[in-house]
């Protein structure tokens, strides 16, 4: 009897013991993290309920409970994207017991979390959107401001600038054009007379769908518009005639030239040059053509200045001839005019062309269709080596050691030579030379 009263007394002691060595360790954790949830503090309780997921990971006795745990308190933090992975995390297992949330009431939690997550997203995109609009607000008025203040300092080019990137700023933050801006931008522009561009932007100014006030009047928009497109007529119809009187000259002075008139050629590529100058097409190639001309009818001042004006230019392609070549000519043309001086003490056209009457350095070249020289190549050029000046320093140089040798008294470190070359002593009979 004492036996048995002993056994069941040992069961009874030992029975505790072995259902503590089934509870988790971490169990005193999960605990704590349930009564810091109910207390409101999810971060902390987060925290927790994330290392007990981990230990029972470790030991094998994970259950998709922890990650619901996880996914509320995240809930309740605000952060619903991540609120969301974890439930659905939970709504992956299998074996659910009865006292945990069902899958209805978790779904629904998720439904809600989405819906808090759109709602935050939509605030925040206007917020940010807001934002973008004030900050290009306030440099479109910066760039308003800056314009207004170039234009009355009459620096028009620097206010289009402003204004365009005011006028382009508008766009972007209302979805709508500035129809103003366009308006003081065709203003600028008919200042700097760039009428074609001023018809453009008030053109665009035409196409606001109403007017605030203080804003032109359409018709008196229209009448400016009207007014500077006849201006383009009237300048286009100028060229054109420029253009066809500059073709003309050209082919006259191509005539004579082939009749050998070089004098009166001459004189019409100058008349074709002053149109071209008029009509903003002027090309330094032209000096050329004078400057040939001139050579053939034995104007060398007048050909010099021509040619000078020609390689004056900034760019010269390469189809036209080269600035070595005419800078050549100048030089031919200058000592020929210098010999002409020496043996006659006058000039055919002295006092004439002493002074270039091509001083228009400031002159943009605006291309052209020029082919080659029409008068032809057989002058010569620098390239001719009579014309090079080492030619002469190398005639120089073996002129003086000539003389060197001459008159130095002992020839080559004073070398006996006989007339056979040899520097033996000469056979009896034979003079002895000594340079």
């Amino acid at each position: 009897m004492k036996f048995l009263t002993l056994l069941f007394a040992g069961y009874f002691l030992i029975l505790p013991l072995a259902v503590r060595a089934k509870v988790p360790v971490y169990a005193q954790t999960y605990k704590k993290a349930r009564k810091l949830f109910k207390e409101g503090k999810y971060n902390e309780a987060r925290t927790l309920f994330s290392a007990v997921k981990d230990m029972a990971q470790n030991d094998k006795s994970y259950y998709v409970i922890y990650d619901y745990r996880i996914g509320m308190c995240y809930y309740h933090e605000g952060n619903y994207e991540k609120a969301i992975s974890h439930l659905k995390i939970y709504l992956g297992g299998k074996n659910f017991p009865k006292r945990w949330p069902t899958k209805q009431e978790v779904k629904s939690r998720i439904n809600k979390a989405k819906n808090k997550l759109k709602n935050y997203r939509n605030l925040k995109d206007k917020d940010q959107l807001a934002d973008r609009r004030r900050n290009i607000q306030l440099k479109i008025e910066k760039h308003k401001e800056m314009g207004d203040k170039y234009s009355n300092q009459r620096r028009y080019s620097w206010a289009i600038g402003q204004y365009r990137s005011a006028y382009n700023l508008t766009r972007r933050s209302k979805g709508e054009i500035d129809y103003y801006l366009a308006y003081k931008i065709a203003e600028c522009y008919e200042k700097m007379k760039n009428f074609k561009k001023a018809i453009s932007y008030y053109k665009k100014y035409m196409r606001a769908p109403s007017l605030q006030d203080g804003w032109p009047s359409k018709a008196t928009v229209r009448s400016l518009i009207n007014n500077h497109e006849n201006l383009l007529k009237k300048e286009n119809s100028a060229k054109v005639g420029h253009s066809n009187n500059y073709n003309v000259l050209v082919e006259q002075a191509d005539k004579f030239l082939d009749n050998e008139k070089y004098e009166k050629a001459a004189v019409k590529y100058e008349e074709a040059k002053k149109v071209a100058l008029r009509q903003g097409t002027y090309s330094r190639l032209i000096n050329y053509k004078i400057g040939a001309a001139w050579q053939r009818a034995g104007k060398s001042q007048k050909a010099i200045d021509a040619y000078k004006m020609y390689i004056k230019a900034k760019f010269i392609p390469a189809r036209w001839p080269s600035t070595g070549e005419v800078s050549g000519r100048i030089r031919m043309l200058k000592q020929d005019r210098d010999r002409d001086l020496a043996f006659s003490g006058s000039s055919k056209d002295k006092g004439k062309g002493s002074k270039s009457d091509y001083q228009d350095d400031d002159f943009r070249v605006k291309g052209g269709n020029y082919g080659s020289d029409p008068i032809g190549d057989d002058i010569a050029s620098e390239n001719s080596w009579l014309n090079s000046w080492w030619f002469y320093a190398a005639v120089g140089v073996a002129a003086l050691l000539v003389i060197g040798i001459t008159f130095s008294g002992g020839g080559l470190g004073g070398t006996n030579f006989n007339s056979s070359g040899s520097t033996a002593p000469p056979a009896e009979g034979y003079e002895l030379y000594r340079f």
